[in-house]
């Protein structure tokens, strides 16, 4: 693979506007801004194998938390991926206080000396991807001010009440989950074979860069069948 996802990093961080968003680089999202738990409590994932956006890797593992088999990934915003898999580095590498501390909006959020502990878990693409991105920003409170992470506000508090995996013991049962699980498997816009359940993330269908609407044109194109289950 070429280097053109290294190249856009600083241009992302330092020169992104606020009115776009949803192109194949841009922002990242540190964690879910939805009521994850909400919809997927009314889901039965056991043993099955789910589709799902990469986003802020939040979806990812709750999914494996409720029992999947097998997750994969899709977004349109390939530094999804990269989050994706930072996530599930630091689910492996950390505490649950340190996991809070690293992507809530403390001191320490975003900390270098954290990052050293989860890299030693990344590999590939996503270990290129996160050491450029703390050589350009040592610093996590330069990193902090970058345009690379939306200017959402996450705290404690709301970050756990949407995220099962945050529950109380959930966090190791997660850990579990994982090497229950004997290969990961992530890919981006490109599903094999036909998946079991289809979790579709609603968001305003006037949006033409959303979720809901890549997907539906995903499958229409490939000449799959759709049925969507809607959340009010």
């Amino acid at each position: 693979m070429d280097d053109e996802f290294l190249k856009n990093v600083y241009k992302v961080a330092k020169y992104y506007y606020d009115d776009i968003f949803f192109e194949k680089y841009s922002r990242i999202y540190k964690l879910t801004t939805e009521n994850i738990c909400g919809y997927l409590n009314q889901i039965n994932m056991k043993d099955k194998s789910i589709l799902v956006p990469a986003a802020s890797g939040d979806h990812l593992l709750n999914s494996i938390l409720k029992g999947a088999n097998s997750v994969d990934l899709f977004d349109i915003n390939y530094y999804a991926l990269f989050m994706a898999e930072l996530k599930i580095a630091a689910v492996k590498s950390l505490s649950k206080e340190e996991f809070i501390r690293y992507f809530t909006n403390g001191s320490n959020a975003l900390s270098s000396d954290i990052y050293a502990k989860i890299r030693l878990y990344l590999n590939g693409d996503a270990l290129l991807f996160w050491d450029k991105v703390y050589s350009l920003f040592p610093n996590n409170n330069d990193l902090k001010k970058t345009n690379l992470f939306m200017k959402d506000n996450y705290y404690e508090d709301s970050l756990i009440s949407v995220n099962d995996y945050l529950k109380e013991n959930n966090f190791d049962l997660l850990l579990k989950e994982f090497e229950r699980i004997s290969k990961e498997v992530y890919k981006i816009n490109k599903y094999e074979g036909e998946p079991i359940i289809v979790l579709m993330v609603y968001e305003k269908p006037s949006c033409i860069c959303s979720e809901r609407v890549v997907l539906q044109k995903w499958f229409r194109d490939n000449h799959y069948s759709l049925e969507e289950w809607i959340r009010n």
